[in-house]
């Protein structure tokens, strides 16, 4: 039996076809994900490639000018390279990271905004003048710089793909660093700016160290509900890892 409408006739009621432009104007959901993405990346590949100047110029130097010591030159120098490769990844992985499995972690917009400051108030650290000149002390804070940026630099690397500056669920990481800490990459950054901190030791810098770490304690309370929301197994998993100090914390 012959149906009722035609297919032309179908068509017509369901009206016109919408056109697909190739060259349509974008999304603002996709230039904020664009914006997301692409500037931090671009920031931190401007600071690996000052990173990477410094690194040469003192590569030309020679570890031996240092006038502290030629000990105290191989520390600065390593972890000038460390510094260098960090960022590197860091670009590397806002490029490549997974998206997130939900919005807005724990914290809504004031967990994001605290994750922002926490990135940026260490920025008062980098720019204020050395204070200190006692040769021992230079070199501790040379030596926790230097473990400190280790830390953070196998960190990232387990984290790989699931990096993010926001607190968001990009995936559960077990392996690696991750296998005894929850927050590997927030005791480096402890032990780097607490380096930078004894340099350039004032009442400013010291309370901007409290302040940062204030921000960060925060920031990975928040990161743990985000995570505890998106997988059930997150519980076992924080059940047998420190925060941040194997059988300490």
């Amino acid at each position: 039996m012959p149906p009722d409408v035609s297919t032309e006739a179908a068509e017509a009621l369901a009206g016109p076809r919408p056109v697909r432009k190739v060259l349509a104007a974008p999304s603002r959901e996709g230039l904020l994900i664009c914006a997301a993405s692409l500037m931090p990346g671009f920031l931190f590949s401007l600071m690996a490639v000052s990173n990477g100047f410094g690194l040469m110029a003192m590569i030309q130097a020679g570890p031996d000018s240092d006038p502290r010591g030629a000990a105290a030159g191989w520390l600065h120098l390593g972890h000038q390279a460390l510094t260098m490769l960090f960022s590197l990844l860091i670009c590397w992985l806002f490029l490549v990271r997974r998206p997130s499995k939900s919005g807005r972690g724990a914290g809504g917009w004031i967990s994001d905004v605290i994750a922002v400051a926490g990135t940026v108030v260490v920025l008062v650290l980098g720019m204020a003048p050395k204070t200190v000149d006692d040769l021992l002390v230079l070199s501790a804070s040379e030596a926790l710089m230097t473990v400190g940026l280790v830390v953070m630099v196998i960190g990232l690397a387990s984290l790989g793909r699931s990096f993010g500056i926001m607190p968001r669920a990009r995936g559960l990481v077990q392996g690696g660093l991750y296998r005894w800490v929850r927050h590997p990459i927030y005791l480096g950054e402890f032990l780097v700016f607490g380096g930078i901190t004894i340099l350039t030791f004032s009442p400013l810098t010291v309370a901007t160290y409290l302040i940062f770490v204030g921000l960060q304690l925060y920031r990975l309370v928040v990161e743990e509900q985000t995570l505890t929301d998106a997988y059930p197994e997150y519980h076992e998993y924080r059940a047998r890892t420190s925060r941040l100090l194997p059988g300490v914390y």
